[in-house]
């Protein structure tokens, strides 16, 4: 039985369990439920769209609410245990705390229009620890404006359908459809990238405890207290924002072709009062590094920044082809790697994980 015969036979039961589960993080098509609802009232009147779209974001809150409930008990013990079961898998958990820990409430409310936040962001969001008082109305926001645009767009698309007749008409419907195919590849395409920064992130698992680590000796009391505290705010809050790296004075028309020209950094706008001091900075896909001049220049030779990259090997040959070093390690179990050096001879390493 497809979505439609289920809303045909059953109407606003089967929209409201569908829209709950998927809330919930069950993987099941909510959101085309209620499309198919908002179609089906349109052509024939059977359903009220004031009740689609009151039972939507009934649906859609309740079930986000129960997902966040999940999150804040369970978290990523039970995400990595039985995730795989819903198509729950480690890079798109990537994906959404990347988002989430950015974003926090934003994430809530506009994740409620996109794939997989819609599935996943409350049980993120009580994952993550944060507070019902702020997630509630995000979540209830984003619920009433998502099925309150659905819910018209639909009932509005059926009743045209309706009436539809001839070729404009047929010319019309075929653009929307590939408007809708453009916006899903955009989409998919933003997604991967997304996935990428999360991986530069979050490099290895996640680090998924729900609770602190409470082991330990026993005789060492207050060092345990602030090593729990300190774990704490690391899940939570930290994370880099740069590498620096040190460069020589007039050394920048090379260093931005080697990161802009070679590796495909975006420079990024020096704030006035530090751009004075010389030196760039770059950013793409989770990496920031900025270069600042150092007066007493000397290369780090063993400090060194790990870029977490996809085809190594292309790599390698891009930067032999723009004659910079290239010298292969094996000595990182799960991993194939290689250093090289950027042209004031900082050291550069460049790894990609081993399936």
């Amino acid at each position: 039985m497809n979505v439609g015969e289920l809303i045909s036979s059953y109407g606003y039961w089967a929209l409201f369990a569908l829209v709950a589960a998927e809330s919930l993080g069950v993987p099941l098509p909510g959101e085309t439920a209620l499309i198919v609802a908002g179609t089906y009232a349109g052509t024939t009147h059977r359903l009220n769209p004031w009740l689609i779209f009151a039972v939507a974001a009934a649906a859609a809150i309740i079930g986000d609410n129960i997902g966040f409930w999940i999150g804040d008990k369970g978290g990523y013990r039970l995400a990595r245990r039985y995730g795989a079961r819903v198509r729950l898998d480690e890079r798109k958990l990537k994906t959404a705390r990347y988002l989430f820990d950015r974003h926090g409430i934003y994430v809530v409310f506009f994740g409620r229009f996109v794939s997989v936040l819609r599935t996943y962001a409350a049980f993120l969001a009580g994952t993550s620890r944060m507070r019902w008082r702020k997630f509630l109305p995000a979540n209830a926001a984003g619920g009433i404006v998502w099925a309150a645009i659905y819910t018209a767009a639909s009932y509005l698309a059926g009743k045209t359908l309706q009436r539809a007749s001839g070729t404009i008409d047929l010319v019309l419907a075929g653009a929307a459809i590939v408007a809708i195919i453009a916006v899903f590849l955009l989409v998919r395409r933003q997604a991967g990238r997304l996935a990428d920064r999360a991986e530069a992130a979050y490099p290895g698992p996640l680090d998924g405890d729900d609770e602190p680590d409470r082991r330990g000796d026993s005789s060492s009391g207050d060092s345990t207290v602030l090593s729990l505290y300190q774990d704490k705010l690391w899940r939570r809050d930290a994370m880099i924002h740069h590498v620096q790296l040190a460069c020589p004075a007039g050394s920048e028309p090379a260093l931005r072709e080697f990161y802009g020209g070679v590796l495909g950094l975006a420079e990024l706008q020096k704030p006035p009062v530090l751009a004075a001091r010389g030196g760039c900075w770059f950013s793409g896909r989770g990496i920031e590094l900025h270069l600042g001049v150092e007066q007493d220049f000397r290369p780090a030779r063993k400090a060194h920044p790990g870029l977490l990259v996809e085809g190594l090997d292309g790599w390698a040959s891009r930067l032999r082809d723009a004659g910079y070093p290239v010298l292969f390690d094996d000595d990182f179990p799960g991993m194939r790697r290689f250093y090289t050096q950027d042209p004031n001879g900082n050291r550069l390493e460049f790894l990609e994980r081993v399936e």
